[in-house]
C-alpha cells in the first residue's frame, strides 16, 4: 500500500485493515535533496504497530536491530551508529539502559 503524498509505503501482512506479521514501512524523510532520504523498519507488526523482532534503518545510515513493543525500543537489541559504533544491550521505551544484560559498546 501507497499513502498518496506522503511518501510512505507498506508491503506486508495486513488483519482487518491494519498492518498485522511480517511487513515493510518505508517513508521519506527529506524530498529536498536529489537522491531522497528514507527510514525503512522491517519486521514484525501487531495491530498497526511495531512489536516483536524488527530492523530500523534510519535515513542518517544508523540502525537497530532487536526487540520492539508498541512501537518503541523495547528489549534485547543492536544499534549501530553512523560513525561505526555498535552498542549491544538492554533497550527500554527507546532508551539505552544496558540492563539487566551488561552493554556491549564496540568500536
Amino acid at each position: 500500500m501507497v499513502w498518496s503524498g506522503t511518501g510512505e509505503s507498506y508491503t506486508g501482512e495486513w488483519n482487518m485493515g491494519i498492518q498485522h506479521g511480517e511487513g515493510t514501512q518505508t517513508w521519506t524523510v527529506d524530498t529536498n535533496s536529489q537522491l531522497p532520504l528514507k527510514n525503512e523498519y522491517r519486521g514484525q507488526w501487531v495491530n498497526g504497530k511495531r512489536d516483536g523482532f524488527g530492523v530500523f534503518s534510519y535515513a542518517s545510515g544508523a540502525r537497530y536491530e532487536g526487540e520492539w513493543k508498541d512501537n518503541t525500543k523495547h528489549g534485547y537489541g543492536k544499534f549501530f551508529f553512523k560513525d561505526g559504533t555498535v552498542f549491544a544491550g538492554n533497550f527500554e521505551n527507546d532508551s539505552i539502559t544496558g540492563r539487566p544484560v551488561p552493554p556491549t559498546w564496540v568500536k
